[in-house]
This record gives structure tokens, sequence and C-alpha cells, in this order.
């Protein structure tokens, strides 16, 4: 959610918050790999407070926003990391009906369950979206990350490659949106294998938001996604089905 604290004709300053649990559900295979292990243990919650500046730098419609934000992460209800960043995003029109973006951020993650862990990431990204004929909305992004840590195990750089729809009008009062994305990671060092480790992750996910169900302006919406992650290493070899419920807000 945001407050806003004040606005002009080229400023707009807000308050941001939020906050986010995730659980997961053990399969059968995996709970009898670890018949111990419980579903609680793999909760993760996320508080977020953050402060952003957005202003009009251009008659013809290039915008910059400042985003200053600080996260308290949980994982199994015990305290996991302290995280601060601030991002610098602009968005500018490159023709009727295409806009283009780009994000550049500096993350710091301190790991309170392992300080060798914690890391510096930098992120760079950029893209464009285009608004159909029909109404619908495309959004097509690149981006090149960074990871500096001490731990081997995190240290990494990673280039990914996404597109997203979404559905202009409602269908059957749900509004439909996907996406696709890939990401290239590279890890120099690895226990497992001399060469180093390299990922490539794919991920498929659908939304949708109910706006037929409005609660004090807010609608719920429903996300599904299906991730494949393929290593060098098996270990890292991976398939996760998600299922989450969020809320939007109609204004």
């Amino acid at each position: 959610g945001s407050y806003v604290l004040g606005q002009t004709q080229t400023t707009h300053d807000a308050l941001l918050f939020g906050a986010n649990e995730a659980r997961v559900f053990l399969s059968p295979d995996a709970q009898a790999l670890a018949p111990e292990a419980t579903n609680a243990e793999f909760t993760r919650q996320t508080l977020t407070f953050g402060y952003e500046h957005k202003e009009l730098l251009s008659q013809d419609g290039l915008i910059a926003t400042t985003t200053l934000n600080g996260w308290k992460e949980w994982y199994g209800s015990a305290p996991l990391a302290n995280i601060g960043s601030l991002a610098v995003d602009l968005t500018a029109p490159l023709m009727p009906r295409v806009q283009g973006f780009g994000h550049l951020s500096l993350t710091r993650n301190v790991r309170l369950d392992s300080s060798l862990t914690s890391s510096t990431v930098a992120t760079f990204s950029g893209g464009w979206g285009q608004l159909l004929k029909n109404g619908d909305g495309l959004r097509v992004e690149a981006s090149a990350i960074r990871t500096i840590s001490d731990d081997i195990g995190t240290d990494n750089g990673a280039l990914g490659l996404s597109l997203n729809w979404n559905h202009a009008q409602p269908v059957a009062g749900t509004i439909w949106g996907a996406g696709l994305s890939a990401r290239q990671s590279h890890w120099a060092l690895s226990p497992y294998d001399p060469t180093g480790r390299q990922d490539l992750e794919l991920v498929a996910q659908i939304s949708a938001e109910f706006s037929v169900v409005s609660i004090y302006g807010f609608s719920p919406v429903l996300n599904i996604s299906y991730a494949t992650n393929t290593s060098n290493i098996d270990l890292y070899d991976s398939r996760t089905f998600g299922v989450g419920v969020s809320i939007r807000s109609r204004f």
C-alpha cells in the first residue's frame, strides 16, 4: 500500500508499506525424504516500509522515480534478514502506445542467520511496454544482476528476459494476466564442480484479478506459477508449483 504525503503538477511523494507471507506445502515425496520436517519450517514472512519520490522531468513525458525501501524478513518464524535498497526508475514515451523504461538499483542484504551470506546486489534492467489496439498490455524486459558476497554459493551473476501480458477487459468478472521468464545464472566457484555452477530457470505464471469483488476498493488476485531450474549440478535441479493470493487496489 501507499500513503500520499504530497503532490504538485510535476512531483509526487508517498510512503510505502506492505506485508507478505509465503507458505510451502511439502509433497508426499518431499515429506518421505524428510519425515521430521513441517510446512511451518518453510514459511517466509516480510514487512516492508519505504519512501517514493516521482517527478516529471520534461514535457515530453520523461518521469523519474526514486525509491528507498527497507525490509525485515523471517523464515520459519526466525529472523532471516534486514534489507535496504535504493532504486531509480525512468519511463518515457517512445511512440504512440509504446513506453520505454529503465531501472537501476542497489540492495544491501544483511543476513541474520549467517553473516557470511550477506550480499550487495546491483541490478540494471530495461525494456518497453506496449498498449495493443484492443487495450491489452504487453511488457518486455531484459535484466542484468550482479550479486557480491563472501559466500561462494551467493556470489553470482545473472541475465534475464521476461514477457508479460495483461488482458484489458474482464472476462466473467475476472482480469487475466500471464507471463514467461528465463534467467541464466553463473557462479564462478562451487564446492561441487571445479568449473563452477550454471543454472537456467524458466517460469510461467498466470494471474486472475477478481474485479467483480471489491472490498473497500481492493480486489483479490489469484497467482499461479510453475518454475523449473536446470543446473549442471544435479543438486540444484528443481520443479516448483506455486499458488498465492494477494490484493490489488482498484483506485
